[in-house]
């Protein structure tokens, strides 16, 4: 089988990484325009301000599982050049801003390493916000804009911004503006088939693949809806040949989608949930988790000491891809867990298998957090915690288990700007229900 775009440099041991991928017959997308002077931001310092503080604080969150961190080195040079992408860049670093209090000095207003941004409000975050998704909405639906993988970089930045809000919201009508949008960027830009991604533009749109990918798996595994991603491209990645750390994350990535599409179906097919695939996927997870590298090992494992109610192990991995690559293992694990078919569901062992099914899970949820608390300075992580506590929150019957949930989701509000106060609204509620039966 000829390998896809993504393999080859990626994926295949012993072939140089130095970005050159197999010629083919599928025809090279356009060559973007050749950029403008860079934009100097000196007649707008708040802008500069907000430039540098993605660059500092927000864009290593994109970068989980790329070595070469595009969307730190190369993205805002591009953003210099491209109004959507700067203004994509602004949106989010306003918005984040605007919700951390430690960023608010005794005036009220908002302040980052010493320099004050007066005018920057919800309102103002909000208006960056209006005008970016306007811009990218219009360009989408250009047939000549659509293959400009600056705005891809821009939709999947501003779907990250307003991913910190979707997920946490109990509401029907929640709009996918951001997947149908991204999705345009990414069947025009994704090849048909091998593809010679040798240019820089070649890589970003790659790496762009892949924080869209992560971006899809948290919004299924959120609403528990059918994966809307061509997986098709990523057949190489469930190989489980060596190769670098960051593959193996993706891999595990691939794999937490692959057992999302079984749980929920795909933007093609509804989910066949058949014991034949089951089995099939919780032999693939045996066989991947014994081939991972000794690095994905923690750095640190402590269990929680139950004489001072510690609920939560502690536990370090060395690096952003084994945090991000873990995660997505022990979610996929999760889920296989619950939509376990050979679990009897009524009649004799029907109980005692819903009770062996919930300890596995709670153990699953506190490991996630135990990571997230241990890698503080991730969002990533935390947002990987909240995907267990969210779907399987309320397996947690102790009130001290339900105290340390709450504190994580805390830490996640005060720290990193999500807010959660609905969903441990919605926890409450659950855990209270529970108490009156």
């Amino acid at each position: 089988m000829a390998n896809t775009w993504l393999d080859d440099e990626m994926i295949n041991p012993g072939v140089p990484r130095n970005g050159v991928f197999p010629v083919s017959s599928c025809p090279r997308l356009p060559a973007p325009p050749v950029p403008a002077r860079p934009l100097v931001l000196n007649a707008d310092r708040q802008a500069a301000i907000l430039l540098r503080y993605y660059v500092d604080e927000l864009a290593a969150r994109f970068d989980l599982c790329d070595p070469q961190s595009h969307f730190t080195l190369v993205v805002p040079h591009r953003a210099r050049s491209s109004t959507p992408l700067r203004m994509a860049i602004l949106t989010t670093s306003a918005r984040h801003l605007v919700r951390l209090p430690r960023h608010r000095n005794h005036y009220g207003e908002v302040e980052w390493q010493g320099h004050r941004l007066r005018e920057l409000t919800e309102e103002s975050a909000l208006d960056y916000h209006t005008v970016c998704i306007r811009d990218l909405l219009a360009l989408s639906m250009d047939p000549g804009q659509i293959h400009n993988e600056n705005l891809l970089a821009a939709a999947i930045i501003l779907r990250t911004d307003e991913e910190m809000d979707a997920p946490l919201r109990e509401d029907p009508e929640d709009q996918e503006v951001f997947l149908r949008m991204l999705n345009v960027f990414i069947s025009a830009q994704v090849p048909c088939v091998e593809s010679p991604w040798s240019s820089p533009t070649d890589r970003l749109r790659q790496a762009a693949f892949w924080v869209a990918l992560r971006q899809e798996v948290l919004s299924s595994f959120m609403k528990q809806r059918a994966l809307n991603f061509p997986l098709a491209h990523c057949h190489s990645f469930r190989s489980l040949s060596p190769t670098t750390d960051d593959i193996w994350a993706n891999r595990l990535i691939i794999f937490c989608a692959d057992v999302l599409e079984y749980c929920y179906g795909s933007r093609d097919a509804p989910p066949v949930r058949s014991v034949h695939r089951w089995k099939e996927l919780m032999a693939y997870q045996d066989e991947l988790h014994s081939s991972l590298p000794p690095s994905f090992d923690p750095l640190y494992l402590r269990d929680p000491d139950a004489d001072t109610d510690e609920i939560f192990p502690e536990i370090w991995l060395l690096d952003r891809s084994h945090v991000t690559g873990t995660n997505h293992g022990d979610l996929a694990r999760l889920l296989l867990l619950v939509f376990d078919p050979t679990r009897p569901h009524l009649g004799p062992g029907s109980a005692a298998g819903h009770r062996a099914m919930m300890q596995d899970v709670r153990a699953i949820v506190c490991r996630l957090c135990g990571v997230a608390l241990g890698h503080r300075h991730s969002p990533s992580a935390f947002f990987e915690a909240l995907m267990g506590i969210i779907t399987c929150g309320e397996y947690f019957e102790e009130s001290r288990e339900q105290t340390a949930l709450l504190e994580v989701l805390a830490v996640m509000r005060r720290e990193h700007a999500f807010p959660t106060e609905g969903v441990e609204a919605r926890l409450r509620k659950a855990w209270l229900s529970e108490c009156a039966v």
